[in-house]
């Protein structure tokens, strides 16, 4: 009577511990040797001469790869856990036994578990002793206890994933399909909410680098942010439910797809819905995107779904399902056409905003990417600007935006603590007159030139470049700080039109002179591997004093004149001739006058002043300048046309 009132049975756990210890050594071997072992291998040599910052960031890459390593094993152990569900006599062997249902169940769990976190121990424990022993390779405890958490989490949300698939699932095959489906359905359904947001919410801000943020695999969740927490809280909440599942689960179901009948319904439109995303994927690489492409994967999901349930090939049951799930779809694109819920027109009240922050698109280094407070704007009247703005974009539709050469992110917060985001496709070259003044805000500056106001630089070099040559100022150069002085004062004074941080995306890329600055941020309490970041922007000849100082010490003629080109040959591009040299069967005219190669030069040097649009598809049209410098170097520049 004792063995059956006890919730754990020892000799379940032995026998599984004897049964799968191979696969515990493996596991702890495969992170060890597979992950750290090899980072160990590959710093060893630097010793001490390792930035301290450098060897924790080599480590995290490692523990990467070791947290890959854990779901996978998270997942096969569940699945050889309870395999024997599938089996009709294993079935009957197990709960032949003296057990009840919930003794098995715990017993098998805690074999998981412990298989899962004892390899994990020693493995913290070897690189922990490693690090107590005078290790070179300084790895930060709070590193190493980082690695630890994601790795146990990891493991244990697999395993308790595949747990959760296995009580639902009467045989392998389908265990496999519904554990890889709750393995990949949380990403690929937030990401189709994003997508279709996107492409039906005129206003709906979705960055696509984040998109595999939503992976539960990727090794970046922080342990106390939501994310983590939530994964945290699921791992209890799958075994649970999983645990009622079993006790609830009919032993005769075995060989079906699922042995719940009352859940085989939901399986017709989940795989209807993970199908019609796939579909909606699939048709969007058309440049028209419609909701309605969900349609075509998803019935045939729905078809195939339902012929798994009735385990025969027929079409049977199939079309009431196919007509719910069509009505669903067609519900949905009217909810998404006719914004029911008003976040288009939705800004929030002045009196409600505490700060707001407006990013114009950009390719090069946002330096406070991550600093928001630096992009605030918190006075009213500047507040009102940017609302003024955004009901300027409001009055646009999707389709004015589809050919808009540049974003705009808008971001209020709330004095609830609550932020409204909104993105906007905008062309800052027609939209002077909303967008002037925002421009002109110190915030917007510093966003669009980081070097501005930015005293808590200390410089390391000034990279001055364009298609003619590149130049790099050290610090020891008298003209360094003369440049930063002269680059912050024409940044102060910057006309709207010679603002290429700006404008440069609503016009040909082409700017006089590109700057590139090496840094160290002395407000940082802890520097980034090597020591150094790197900012990025185009200047125009607007920037009149920054032109100036390369004149006074002698750069100027280097970027801005023909001084020191040869000749010039203009390519027209309408024909396929492969690659071009200066040579008259390879190009259409070749110049050799120094006006006329300069007046040419001036106007590839001032074509933000002259808006030209690449022709999107197969057949472009551009002319290509090729500058003949006197040391034998060939400069490109291409130019295309409307």
């Amino acid at each position: 009577m004792n063995s059956k009132t006890k919730s754990f049975k020892k000799s379940i756990f032995c026998a599984d511990m004897r049964r799968f210890w191979s696969f515990s050594l493996a596991y702890g071997a495969a992170v060890f040797f597979g992950a750290f072992f090899d980072f160990y291998l590959n710093n060893t040599p630097y010793g001490n001469a390792v930035p301290y910052n450098f060897v924790n960031s080599r480590f995290f890459a490692s523990s990467c790869i070791a947290n890959f390593f854990g779901v996978i094993a998270g997942a096969v152990l569940a699945l050889i856990l309870f395999s024997y569900l599938y089996s009709t006599s294993s079935v009957s062997f197990y709960h032949g036994l003296p057990f009840k249902r919930k003794s098995i169940f715990i017993s098998k769990l805690c074999s998981g578990i412990v298989l899962l976190l004892v390899p994990m121990i020693i493995v913290f424990a070897i690189i922990g002793i490693t690090k107590l022993c005078g290790s070179y390779i300084q790895i930060r405890w709070l590193s190493l206890f980082y690695w630890f958490g994601n790795q146990v989490i990891y493991s244990l949300l697999a395993f308790s994933c595949v747990t959760f698939a296995a009580m639902l699932s009467g045989n392998i095959l389908s265990l496999l399909a519904m554990g890889a489906l709750l393995f990949i359905s949380p990403a690929v359904i937030i990401g189709f909410i994003h997508m279709a947001c996107q492409n039906y919410l005129l206003g709906y801000a979705y960055d696509p680098t984040n998109y595999f943020a939503y992976f539960y695999i990727t090794p970046d969740i922080l342990l106390f942010k939501a994310r983590g927490i939530i994964y945290v809280i699921a791992i209890p909440i799958l075994l649970i439910i999983s645990y009622l599942m079993y006790k609830k689960r009919d032993l005769e179901r075995c060989g079906e797809a699922v042995v719940f009948p009352k859940l085989k319904i939901g399986f017709v439109y989940f795989a209807g819905l993970l199908g019609g995303i796939f579909s909606y994927f699939y048709f969007s690489i058309w440049e028209y995107k419609s909701l309605l492409f969900v349609l075509p994967f998803g019935i045939a999901a729905v078809i195939i779904a339902n012929m798994i349930n009735r385990r025969a090939v027929t079409l049977k049951g199939s079309t009431k399902h196919i007509v719910i799930y069509t009505a669903l779809i067609l519900l949905m694109l009217g909810s998404f056409r006719s914004d029911i819920i008003g976040f288009e027109k939705r800004i929030p009240d002045t009196d409600k905003i505490t700060s707001v922050s407006v990013l114009p698109d950009r390719y090069y280094t946002r330096r406070f990417q991550d600093n928001s407070d630096f992009y605030k704007i918190t006075k009213d009247e500047d507040i009102k600007k940017v609302i003024e703005y955004h009901r300027h974009n409001i009055s646009k539709t999707m389709e004015d935006m589809q050919f808009m050469p540049n974003n705009v992110e808008i971001t209020y917060t709330l004095k609830n603590g609550r932020t409204v985001k909104r993105a906007y496709a905008v062309n800052f070259s027609e939209e002077k007159e909303y967008f002037e003044e925002i421009a002109d805000l110190t915030q917007i500056k510093m966003v669009l030139y980081p070097i501005y106001n930015a005293d808590n630089l200390e410089v390391l070099n000034i990279d001055l470049h364009n298609s003619l040559t590149d130049e790099i100022i050290y610090p020891n150069n008298p003209m360094s700080k003369e440049l930063i002085a002269a680059l912050n004062k024409d940044i102060e004074n910057l006309p709207y039109e010679e603002n290429a941080a700006l404008l440069w995306n609503a016009v040909n890329l082409c700017t006089p002179l590109n700057i590139d600055i090496d840094y160290k941020d002395l407000s940082e309490k802890e520097q980034k591997p090597y020591g150094k970041s790197s900012i990025y922007f185009p200047i125009s000849f607007g920037f009149t004093n920054t032109m100036d100082v390369l004149k006074k010490y002698g750069y100027y003629d280097r970027f801005m004149t023909v001084k020191n080109i040869e000749s010039l040959g203009i390519d027209r591009n309408d024909d396929n001739k492969g690659s071009l040299t200066l040579k008259d069967d390879t190009v259409d005219e070749i110049i050799t006058d120094p006006e006329k190669m300069q007046e040419i030069l001036d106007t590839l040097q001032t074509t933000y002043r002259n808006p030209v649009w690449y022709n999107q598809g197969e057949n472009e049209i551009y002319d290509e300048y090729l500058f003949l410098d006197k040391q034998g170097d060939i400069h490109t520049f291409v130019l295309y046309q409307r």
